[in-house]
């Protein structure tokens, strides 16, 4: 599946070598901004990491770094952040992020009042094939910089009875993601697939969400996807 043009294009501006290899990625010690009922009023922008990718790293021909932040919201959305991690060490891509952050501000999706929540965001620098990132649930999202945040998941949206066994439905999608992940998707085919499965399908993928793999905002990386079942009813 192809992406269409989106953060990743816009990073990948390092100098063509050979990349190091990143150090494994230890686990992040705050949850991501949705579990602490944030979301990005304005994040990560993939011209800045451009901008910020470090001197250092390009004198030595590092085509690609991450570093991880620990954020502590403020009051006006803006955020406070330290470096916990960062690869490759001493590359200065953990204040490379700092200065990317400065211009990111979040809002509160609850209602609540914002300063002081905690929440840890990785940005990553450069190109980073699919082989290069952690696993993450890339289902469908294959050959993108996207990965699922909330997965589109037909159970409450299911129409009545299962398919059968031998019937096999499918329904085919052209999705754009908004800056909140959110998708905007429309059906571009299927296979005679019955109005009921095609309208689960449908509201499956608008409670769906995703999130890139370096930070930054999902919106414009459009993706197409493929929804299909199988049945296994007698």
């Amino acid at each position: 599946m192809r992406a269409g043009l989106g953060l990743a294009v816009f990073v990948a501006m390092a100098p063509l070598a050979v990349a190091a290899q990143p150090a494994a990625e230890p686990d992040t010690n705050f949850p991501s901004l949705d579990k602490v009922g944030l979301d990005w009023d304005a994040a990560p922008r993939g011209d800045r990491m451009a901008r910020f990718f470090p001197m250092r790293a390009r004198a030595q021909k590092i085509t690609r770094g991450m570093a991880m932040l620990d954020c502590t919201t403020l009051a006006d959305g803006h955020v406070s952040c330290v470096i916990p991690f960062e690869a490759p060490a001493d590359m200065m891509f953990g204040e490379a992020a700092l200065h990317v952050m400065k211009t990111s501000t979040v809002t509160a999706t609850d209602g609540a009042a914002l300063e002081g929540r905690r929440f840890s965001v990785t940005l990553r620098f450069g190109y980073w094939p699919p082989s290069a990132l952690p696993k993450l649930n890339r289902k469908g999202l294959e050959g993108t910089s996207l990965v699922w945040r909330t997965f589109p998941a037909l159970g409450d949206h299911w129409p009545g009875a299962l398919p059968k066994r031998g019937e096999w439905f499918i329904v085919d999608l052209a999705c754009t993601p908004g800056a909140d992940g959110h998708l905007q998707c429309e059906p571009t085919g299927d296979n005679g697939t019955p109005k009921g499965y095609s309208k689960a399908v449908a509201e499956a993928m608008a409670d769906a969400r995703v999130r890139t793999t370096d930070g930054g905002s999902p919106e414009g990386q459009a993706f197409k996807f493929q929804y299909s079942i199988t049945g296994m009813t007698p």
